[in-house]
């Protein structure tokens, strides 16, 4: 009977163990799951860091550096003004090409306007021309017509020598205007030739002028985007 009841005993107490350890792996299971869950989510570390872009900031243009306006680890904006470099160089460099694109602007119109007054010449001589064209043919037909007359006795020598002086003043007359309407057409096509260079030397002027501007606008270094500014390495001077 002892040894029988000894076995009982035994195997209630190993049923006890084997249901304790499925409650302990359970557990475990159970924390590890947890533990596993935790990991996904979190990252931990004994040597934390943080990523950041780091971005250096330079001048494109070299000068005498009049003002710094940060300090380090100072958080800045986009767009804040970090430091200014002496613009009197850059300033009067822009002074230069401004007064040049003027000049420039005001030999385009000078040409322009004088093509204009010598295409207005050019239709007064025109209309002369063709006056001058109409005298000559009148005292032409009075020289022809006076000259069969004195041929034929039916008019006097004077008659005859002053309808051909009248007809050589005309033709003279004509050749000189003739002339002068060619020369005036001769320097409107120089001049308006000369019209499409002053106009591209303007384009060139107003190129040069754009760019003295945006070296200009290089002497005022500012922040690229929002941020900590690193180590100050610039000093005024």
């Amino acid at each position: 009977m002892g040894k029988e009841e000894n076995k009982d005993r035994t195997k209630g107490f190993n049923k006890v163990l084997v249901v304790f350890a499925a409650v302990l792996l359970l557990a475990g299971i159970g924390i590890l799951g947890k533990h596993l869950l935790f990991t996904s989510q979190h990252v931990t570390t004994n040597d934390a860091q943080v990523d950041q872009y780091v971005t250096p900031v330079a001048s494109r243009i070299s000068g005498f550096v009049k003002e710094v306006r940060f300090e380090e680890n100072q958080y800045v904006h986009r767009g804040d003004t970090l430091l200014r470099i002496d613009a009197s160089e850059y300033q009067t460099k822009v002074d230069m090409a401004n007064a040049e694109l003027r000049s420039s602007q005001r030999n385009a119109e000078v040409i322009a306007k004088s093509a204009n007054v010598t295409a207005n010449s050019i239709s007064v001589q025109k209309a002369r021309l063709e006056a001058a064209k109409v005298s000559v043919w009148q005292t032409e037909q009075d020289y022809r017509r006076f000259k069969n007359l004195h041929e034929a006795d039916a008019a006097t020598r004077q008659q005859y020598d002053n309808a051909k002086a009248a007809y050589d003043i005309s033709l003279a007359q004509l050749n000189a205007i003739q002339e002068e309407y060619n020369s005036a057409r001769l320097n409107t096509s120089k001049e308006k030739a000369s019209e499409l260079p002053a106009k591209a030397n303007i384009d060139i002027k107003k190129a040069a002028k754009n760019n003295a501007e945006v070296f200009l606008s290089y002497t005022v270094v500012t922040a690229p985007y929002d941020g900590f500014v690193g180590k100050r390495t610039i000093q005024p001077g």
